[in-house]
């Protein structure tokens, strides 16, 4: 901008001294004087510039140069239009206003503003403002004796100070572990010692108390779908049932059974899970002999259109196989979605996708049993007995259901689902 500014003194110089020289050129003026012709060394008298070879006075020339730069006619003395000049370089001044609008620059720091914007991250902590808590509950640890077997039960508190939404359970039980059952309940005061109770009464009742796992692993981890899990109320109420049996003709075994409930965000939950188990009871396996069953127990109604997502099995000491189909009906021989070969580790196996309960189909069940034991062993909820369980997890919770299918009444045999079947209360008696 300051080289512009100098084209614009020049261009002046040579316009003003145009006007001059139309307004009576230099005749009969003397040489150095004021319209007078230049010096032959290009000056002119003290006060005078020589431009154009005429020698024009540019003081007032200068003041009309301050109509077109501001501040030129504050030269008044010598070289005033030199200080015109100086007025013509404040137009570049006037650009230094642009500079100004460089201030729009500094406007940019209202992106800092957006910066702001990160602040928003606090509200990613209003998805709860912490990871994932887990609450731990025990039974035991008990001394069992050689050839003792029992089931026993502890009622106490979770510990959670607000309403909370479970997202994954872990079961680990002791030696000599038969069965481990996870309930909530409805108790309002704790029983932490442990005291007798039915092996698998309360799941067909559940009578102030909710089943929300079975298990025999050892070591068994469900963890529910995206979006699935278990709602519990604040300071939740929750019961331990562990059936254990020490086996051995002489040496004492210490039982324990640890459940580990850890939180999902409350705001990701959309759906209740519960359980569905399956059992065929017509068990009778000779001495030393194998023996099979197989039934097919239809979806109960309340489950149509049910997501099943995970599967474990369960059999005794004297079991070889469990193995359990999905099939559109009795006659359907199924697709096979789980199978346990080692009784005393049965897998917890998701299923992926997850299997619908469709109307008019359900689960075809498939035990083995190898007895090496000299009596007949039949169907029971004891440690020398055997039976045919599978659990399948499911969403969206219609509650807690176990059916039992028996070949006995002729036909297809009979289903009866509880609880609301008549003679649930009996069962497990």
């Amino acid at each position: 901008m300051r080289a512009s500014g100098a084209c614009w003194a020049s261009l002046n110089l040579v316009v003003l001294a145009a006007i001059f020289s139309g307004c009576g050129g230099s005749s009969g003026k003397t040489a150095g004087t004021e319209g007078g012709s230049c010096f032959p060394n290009l000056t002119c008298d003290t006060g005078l510039t020589c431009a154009s070879n005429l020698c024009v006075r540019l003081s007032g020339a200068g003041g009309a140069g301050d109509s077109i730069g501001a501040g030129g006619a504050a030269g008044a003395g010598p070289q005033a239009g030199s200080g015109g000049q100086a007025g013509a370089s404040g137009q570049a001044g006037a650009s230094g206003q642009a500079g100004a609008s460089g201030q729009a620059g500094a406007a940019g720091s209202a992106g800092q503003g957006g910066g702001a914007g990160a602040g928003g991250q606090a509200g990613a902590g209003g998805t709860g403002g912490q990871g994932p808590v887990s609450y731990a509950i025990h039974l035991g640890p008990i001394q069992v004796a050689a050839g003792v077997e029992n089931t026993q039960c502890v009622v106490v508190r979770l510990g959670n100070s607000a309403a909370i939404h479970i997202g994954q359970i872990r079961n680990q039980l002791g030696p000599a572990a038969v069965q481990m059952i996870l309930y909530t309940s409805t108790d309002t005061t704790e029983q932490t010692t442990p005291f007798a109770c039915a092996p698998f009464s309360n799941v067909f009742t559940q009578t102030g108390v909710t089943p929300l796992t079975i298990s025999e692993n050892p070591d068994e981890t469900l963890t529910f779908p995206t979006g699935v899990g278990v709602p519990l109320g604040v300071n939740q109420m929750m019961r331990i049932e562990l059936h254990y049996a020490n086996l051995t003709e002489s040496d004492p075994v210490t039982v324990e059974a640890t459940s580990t409930l850890t939180t999902m965000p409350d705001a990701g939950f959309q759906s209740s899970a519960s359980l569905l188990a399956v059992e065929g009871i017509d068990i009778s396996i000779p001495p030393e002999g194998t023996f099979a069953l197989s039934a097919f127990i239809p979806f109960p109604s309340t489950l149509g259109g049910a997501k099943i997502f995970a599967v474990t099995g369960q059999e005794h000491q004297w079991g070889t196989s469990a193995q359990l189909f999905s099939a559109s009906s009795s006659s359907d021989p199924g697709t096979s979605i789980y199978l346990d070969t080692s009784w005393n580790m049965p897998p917890l196996t998701p299923l992926q996708p997850a299997l619908t309960a469709a109307a008019g189909a359900g689960l075809g069940l498939a035990c083995n049993w190898l007895n090496a034991s000299h009596a007949t062993v039949k169907y029971g909820a004891g440690a020398t007995d055997e039976i045919c369980l599978f659990v399948a997890y499911y969403y969206p919770s219609q509650g807690p259901t176990v059916c039992l299918h028996t070949a006995q009444g002729g036909g297809g045999g009979l289903n009866v689902c509880c609880p609301g079947a008549s003679g649930c209360d009996t069962l497990g008696q």
